[in-house]
């Protein structure tokens, strides 16, 4: 939401293994998860801009290939890059915190 609602979008679909909006931190992604996408970016639309930080991406893509890619939040589109937080986590009983 820390984008301009005019800019809102979607990331592109990947061509011959490669993606422009790759890195791009103000794309929203999943869009196979919604029934219907064109849809759920008119719901969006009425979300007003809110630019505080609080949604901001802090994983950093390098812009050469020397740099070293670093993902702390996990927000990708390559599942192997995704942060994962097993369900046990979250459902774990207080018993077994003992």
């Amino acid at each position: 939401m820390n984008v301009p609602i005019k800019n809102r979008k979607y990331i592109r679909e990947s061509f011959q293994g490669k993606n422009k909006d790759y890195g791009n931190q103000y794309v929203y992604r999943y869009q196979s998860e919604f029934a219907d996408a064109k849809e759920n970016l008119k719901l969006f639309k009425d979300i007003p801009f809110l630019n505080g930080g609080l949604f901001e991406c802090l994983d950093e893509v390098p812009e050469n290939d020397d740099e070293k890619e670093i993902r702390l939040d996990g927000f990708s589109s390559k599942e192997e890059k995704r942060a994962f937080v097993p369900d046990y986590i979250f459902w774990m009983s207080t018993m077994e915190l003992i």
